[in-house]
This record gives structure tokens, C-alpha cells and sequence, in this order.
């Protein structure tokens, strides 16, 4: 008996050890994070920290406050290889930290980095995963790749991959939240023509998921990284795009213009905006794409007091995806009327109106391709950014079909929203010396459900589609900015003002005329730390609690102990556990 319990003394003593052992092992480990491929580690310890965490969009949002809180990752990890990233997971996976990831750092609410005051984080920058390849219809690109340079690499091979225009925006992020275009109403999302893509997983696990695979698990997962919330799934290497071909378009056109600011030019060029959303040889097709917007003019980028004035254009794309040519005529319209005549020609006669100057003078109406008119926005308008020298305060909403045909109905509320955006936006841009401007964008942007291609349908459920992105029925997309001080400087008083307009403009565009909740994962008008998860879901997928439901099993399955963790990542159905109890 006496040798037994010394035996069990021992065993206890061996245990102890071993455990302590391990315990100083993992302290040890978790000490500094060494990436396999020599990549770069830095720590708020290191003199570049600050330099590089605040090299990216959200950088200019809200107060500096809330800047310096939603841009402090614990670790910036910078890899060079796929093994660098396995390094970082591991890492995350023994020492307790969570992963947000940044291919470009467009993400306005710093959802792309994170918080370490909240929980230990990594911040995993993607810039060297920049490769892009061809093979015979497809083109591989890497989560790095800026959209400026894929356009000028496709335009070159006389093929498109659908994308906004802001040319330093990056591949990784893009094609998991958004990929609108001014092409989208025609032909889709980019995400819309990605046929694989290749991701590393909470497990270390580097997979290649396929569109049209058979494997029930695979495909479940492929829905969900295009659409369903950026940065839930791990870690994207590249993407693999079906090209579209120019010579599948040879009627693709544009008509863009653009004018200084005046409120009677902004009131006409915006009713026309209307009238045509509400056309029906407009809405029944899906020839055409709109857009309306408008942002400072700066003689000086570097300083906000360079304002100038503001510069409002409008630009309709063509595809001839349904109708061929738009100078074709229209079958059986009652006037005989091309359809250039019948879309375009509205804002040929407010181009009229202005006088002539150089900004006035802006315009272009003809034949372009698909990937040129991408390539050329992206290298001239997607380059001239004004937001480094603002800060700023967003302002984004979506109306769906139902809400807008609602609003659209009522003649007297349509007019008093049209009148009330038409007051508010001259507050802001009229005058160019309080230090308050507005950038604004009205997009209609998503087809009629159909097909677009003999594998290609669009469906307004995401469901039924192969990826989950979730506001195909959006009617008008409205995306906003106000912009306050110079960089780092600003009163109390132009930043009070401003949140003044900020929520002025929520209500209109909320509340005031119709109550509309639709937001989406590329915009919004919060910062990280003002979301309420499970609202923002539901304003994100139109209240579809089945489609959220999914994504959380999904999101269970592959990293069940929530390693790519932030403010909008899917969360496991682990999570809520405690509030079932």
C-alpha cells in the first residue's frame, strides 16, 4: 500500500512537470511570432508599427480616437509564401489570438484590422501575394493584386474581370464582399465569374475550392467566402476568373459627363437619375448601368483647404446584353426612338444647359470595351482620391426593389426625397470654405434575375445562387460621405456640424420618407465598434434568418474556435451558447 501511494506521488510529481513544462514551452513560443518564408513581424514596440497600421482607408474615419482604437492589431505579420501564412495560424491557433486579414486596406471601418485592447490579434497583410496568371480562359489572381494593375493586365489581353474602379482597392477583400462594376447591371458581381479559389483554413489546411465541385462541403464553403462576410473563413491566396471576352460585347458603350457643381445642375442631372430608374425601357433590360456621383475638387491633395468646389458626374454603361446596339431602334415605341435617344439623350439636354469650361467640357459618348472603360476609370478617377486629406463620417444605404417601388409610388414623397437629398447635399457642397464637403454615389446596380450566360443565372435568393452575396435586389445603392478638417486637424465645432449632416442625411435616407434597413458588407456608416452582429445581419441579408443560420454551420465547421475573428465575421453556433442556457 505504502509502495503504491509513493508511486501515485510520483506519477502526480511527473505530471506537474510535464504540465509545467509544456505551460513554459508555450510561453516561450508565444513569445515572438517567426514567420517560415522570412516575412516581416512588427509589434507596437517596432518604430514602423504605426506607419503601417494606419496605411489604409480607415485611417481617415471618424475622430482620431476612434482611429487609433480600430487600428491596433497586437501583430502585423507580412508574409511572402503560403508557409509564412501557416506559420501565423499556428501561432494563432497556440497562443490565443484571433486573425483579420488586409489585401488592400480599403475596408472605411477598419474591419480589415483590429482591436488588440480587446483580445490579443493579428493583422495579416497580404501585399506580396501579388501574382496574376493566364491559362487559356482564365486568369488567376492573387489576393494582393491591386485592381488598377489586374485591369491593365486584362485590358491588355483583350479580356474583363469585372471590379470597381478605385485603383488601389485589392483582390483579396473585393471579391469576398462586393465586386460591383460599373458593368454590374448587365453582366453581375466579378465574384460572379470565380470558378475557384484558393484559401488556408483555421486547421492549416490549404484547400482549393471549385464552383461546379460535387463535393457538398466544398461547394457550401465556396458560397460562403463570396459573399458571406469577409475574413470568416480564412486565409484567401488567389482567386481563379472565367474571363469575359470583349468579342462576346461589340456593342459595349458609354456616355459620361461631368460638371462643377451648381444645385439647378445637381436638381436636374439627379430627377434625371429618377425618371430613369423608373423607365421601363430602362428597368425591364439589362442593357444598361447607371451611376451618379460627386466629390471635391482639391487644387492641393495633401491639404483640405485646397477646395476648390465640388464636381458631379454621371456615367450609363451599354453592354447590348439584351438589345444589341443602342442606337438601334426600339421594336414597337410609340415615338420611333433609338435607345440612345430614349436613355441617353435626357442628360444630352442638361449637358446643354452648362456653360462651357474645362470641367463642363468632360464628356465622352461612344463605343468602348468592357475591360477599357474599367482599366481607364480605375487609372484616372480611381487614382484621384480625396479622402487622405478629410476625415471622414459614411453615410450608406440600399433600398430594395419593394421599398423603392413603395417610395417611387407615392408622387408627393418621391418628390419631397428627391428635394430633400437635392437641400441637404447643397448645404454641403455649395460651400467650399467651412471645411465640410460631401463625396455621394447613387448606383442601380443589380439585374433582373435570369440568365447571363448558358452557367451562369442570377437569382435575387442567395441560395440559389453559387455564392451568398446577399443584396441582389437592391433598387438604389446610396453611398455617402461627409468629409470634415485637414488630416489630423479639426475643431470641435466642424466635427460637431458634421455629425450633424451625418445624421441628417440617416434620416432621409432612412426614416424620414420610408424606413429601410438594407446596408452592405462593402459600406457602412458604422465603425467596428458600434455593430450589433446579429442587426447588422440581418440589414445585410433582408432579414433571412436561414441564410444566416448556414453560414454559422458553415462557419462551425471550419473553425469552430473562431480563429478569423472581427467586429462582421460569421460567429460558430458555439457562440451564443451562454444565452441559450
Amino acid at each position: 500500500m505504502v509502495f503504491n501511494l509513493c508511486l501515485l506521488i510520483i506519477c502526480m510529481l511527473y505530471k506537474s512537470v510535464i504540465t509545467e513544462c509544456n505551460e513554459l514551452r508555450k510561453e516561450i513560443y508565444c513569445r515572438r511570432l517567426r514567420l517560415k518564408d522570412g516575412g516581416n513581424v512588427i509589434t507596437s514596440s517596432d518604430s514602423s508599427y504605426d506607419s503601417i497600421r494606419l496605411a489604409q482607408g480607415a485611417v481617415s474615419w471618424s475622430t482620431i480616437e476612434d482611429r487609433d482604437a480600430i487600428l491596433s492589431p497586437t501583430i502585423i505579420a507580412i508574409p511572402m509564401s503560403e508557409n509564412g501564412i501557416l506559420s501565423i495560424i499556428e501561432f494563432a491557433n497556440k497562443c490565443d489570438y484571433t486573425i483579420s486579414i488586409r489585401s488592400g486596406g480599403h475596408q472605411y471601418s477598419g474591419l480589415s484590422s483590429c482591436d488588440g485592447s480587446k483580445g490579443k490579434c493579428i493583422q495579416i497583410d497580404m501585399k506580396y501575394f501579388d501574382d496574376i496568371s493566364y491559362n487559356n480562359n482564365s486568369i488567376t489572381v492573387g489576393s494582393g493584386v491591386k485592381l488598377v494593375d489586374l485591369y491593365t493586365s486584362s485590358d491588355a489581353n483583350d479580356i474583363a474581370i469585372l471590379g470597381g474602379i478605385c485603383a488601389n482597392v485589392a483582390a483579396g477583400g473585393h471579391y469576398q464582399s462586393s465586386s460591383q462594376s460599373v458593368w454590374s447591371r448587365s453582366l453581375g458581381l466579378g465574384m460572379d465569374y470565380i470558378i475557384r479559389v484558393k484559401i488556408i483554413t483555421a486547421n492549416g489546411e490549404i484547400r482549393n475550392l471549385y464552383k461546379n465541385t460535387n463535393d457538398d462541403e466544398e461547394k457550401d464553403l465556396f458560397w460562403a467566402v463570396l459573399g458571406g462576410s469577409p475574413g470568416s473563413w480564412g486565409v484567401v491566396i488567389e482567386y481563379e476568373f472565367e474571363a469575359i471576352k470583349n468579342s462576346d460585347y461589340p456593342y459595349s458603350s458609354v456616355y459620361a459627363s461631368g460638371h462643377l457643381y451648381t444645385k439647378e445642375g445637381f436638381s436636374a442631372i439627379f430627377n434625371a437619375f429618377i425618371n430613369l430608374l423608373n423607365n421601363p425601357y430602362y428597368s425591364n433590360y439589362n442593357d444598361m448601368t447607371v451611376f451618379l456621383g460627386g466629390s471635391p475638387i482639391l487644387t492641393d491633395t495633401s491639404t483640405s483647404s485646397s477646395t476648390v468646389g465640388t464636381f458631379m458626374n454621371i456615367m450609363l454603361s451599354w453592354t447590348g446584353s439584351d438589345n444589341d446596339d443602342i442606337h438601334s431602334m426600339i421594336p414597337n415605341h410609340p415615338l420611333n426612338k433609338t435607345w440612345h435617344q430614349e436613355l441617353i439623350q435626357p442628360f444630352i439636354y442638361i449637358d446643354e444647359l452648362f456653360v462651357l469650361t474645362q470641367i463642363n467640357g468632360t464628356k465622352f459618348d461612344g463605343a468602348v470595351s468592357i475591360s477599357r472603360f474599367l482599366y481607364e476609370k480605375s487609372d484616372t478617377v480611381g487614382r484621384q482620391t480625396v479622402l487622405p486629406p478629410f476625415r471622414v463620417l459614411e453615410v450608406s444605404h440600399q433600398y430594395n426593389t419593394t421599398k423603392t417601388n413603395e417610395l417611387f409610388s407615392d408622387k408627393l414623397k418621391r418628390k419631397q426625397w428627391i428635394q430633400s437629398i437635392i437641400d441637404i447635399f447643397d448645404e454641403l457642397a455649395a460651400n467650399s470654405t467651412d471645411n465640410i464637403e460631401i463625396i455621394w454615389q447613387f448606383w442601380d446596380l443589380f439585374r433582373n434575375e435570369g440568365a447571363i450566360s448558358d452557367d451562369l443565372y442570377i437569382s435575387h435568393d442567395p441560395l440559389e445562387n453559387y455564392v451568398s452575396y446577399p443584396l441582389r435586389s437592391m433598387g438604389i445603392q446610396s453611398d455617402n460621405v461627409v468629409l470634415f478638417g485637414d488630416g489630423d486637424s479639426y475643431s470641435d465645432d466642424v466635427l460637431f456640424r458634421a455629425k450633424q449632416y451625418q445624421n441628417e442625411l440617416k434620416q432621409i435616407l432612412t426614416q424620414k420618407f420610408i424606413k429601410s434597413d438594407l446596408k452592405s458588407y462593402a459600406y457602412t456608416d458604422l465603425n467596428a465598434h458600434e455593430y450589433d452582429l446579429n442587426e447588422q445581419f440581418n440589414e445585410f441579408y433582408n432579414y433571412r434568418s436561414d441564410i444566416y443560420q448556414k453560414l454559422k454551420d458553415i462557419k462551425t465547421l471550419v473553425d469552430a474556435n473562431n480563429i478569423f475573428y472581427g467586429p462582421l465575421t460569421i460567429p460558430t453556433n458555439f457562440d451564443n451558447q451562454c444565452d441559450i442556457i
